[in-house]
């Protein structure tokens, strides 16, 4: 009898004392900061978008801010019946310059009024603008065109085409002068005035060091549309690097592929070119112009280390 009731008590205090164990694990599991716990979540989450998306956070504080970059700086450049693409190059006093093709300019048609285009600006405004002598660039397919506006315009600001190496990311902005509404139906854009606006994606796909016929030397893998040409071709930190003019697959074939000195590339080579979109390097552009010639109020260029361009062997 006495050896049951001392085996009762015993039960019973070891059941009081895993209750109050228990309770005190409790209250010190609860007792423990919200922020160290949140600590250890931020340590846990970073690790899994890291995994997922091992280029998505690398790139996104420098890249995040080119499509606006990109909005402000790409005009419109209008005339009779012509619509093309351009940016704005220079800033003098209230004269804005803007660098497009020289082939876009050449589309209008009204003999009276040549060298007369109208520019639409970010701020969705027409300017008056008139297309300068193009003699100095020579069979460089580049043109300028200026407008005088009281308004402060975002200037581009201009890097060293050799600052590129095949698959950087680049962005082409420009106004594609036709959409398609459906299979059957296709729009001119000339009087959508903003909505036309495209900004492209893509990468570097070839760096030419011996360009094209027209100045044409930097390839890439954007989808170009009509009317986009002229436009400008970005790096990643939103800087010019490039005057875009081709599109990819052009119907003239491989003689739309013929180099400066009257040579073609190889068939291999030229599969490869006409699967890309082509573009004037901004440094055909200083060769003629000289850096800062053509506005004081240019930007200076980020110090940013300039890579080997990547050469392209002969044909």
């Amino acid at each position: 009898m006495m050896l049951g009731l001392i085996h009762l008590q015993l039960w019973k205090l070891f059941t009081i004392a895993g209750s109050v164990a228990s309770f005190s694990l409790f209250w010190v599991l609860n007792s423990i900061p919200d922020r160290q716990m949140s600590v250890t979540s931020a340590q846990v989450a970073p690790k899994v978008r890291l995994v997922n998306k091992p280029q998505a956070l690398n790139q996104s504080s420098v890249s995040q801010s080119v499509p606006e970059i990109a909005r402000q700086v790409t005009v419109r450049v209008i005339g009779n019946p012509g619509a093309s693409s351009g940016v704005l190059i220079a800033r003098r006093g209230n004269t804005y310059t803007v660098l497009t093709c020289q082939h876009c300019l050449s589309y209008n048609y009204d003999s009276a009024s040549v060298s007369q285009f109208q520019v639409l600006t970010a701020d969705g405004l027409t300017h008056s603008a008139q297309s300068l002598p193009a003699d100095e660039f020579g069979s460089v397919d580049l043109g300028l065109v200026q407008f005088t506006s009281s308004r402060r315009y975002q200037v581009v600001e201009i890097a060293e085409s050799q600052s590129l190496s095949v698959g950087d990311p680049v962005y082409v902005a420009g106004f594609p002068k036709w959409h398609g509404t459906n299979p059957d139906r296709v729009e001119d854009t000339s009087d959508w005035g903003w909505d036309a606006y495209r900004l492209t994606t893509g990468e570097v796909g070839m760096l030419l060091n011996r360009p094209l016929e027209r100045g044409y030397g930097l390839g890439y893998t954007n989808d170009i549309e009509t009317g986009m040409s002229g436009g400008p071709v970005l790096d990643r930190y939103g800087r010019l690097v490039g005057i875009n003019g081709r599109s990819k697959y052009p119907l003239n074939g491989m003689d739309a592929f013929v180099f400066e000195d009257g040579s073609r590339p190889s068939t291999a080579w030229f599969r490869d070119m006409e699967a890309l979109s082509w573009g004037i390097p901004i440094s055909r552009f200083e060769q003629v112009q000289g850096r800062g010639s053509a506005n004081s109020d240019v930007s200076p260029r980020s110090p940013v280390p300039i890579r080997r361009q990547m050469e392209t062997p002969g044909w």
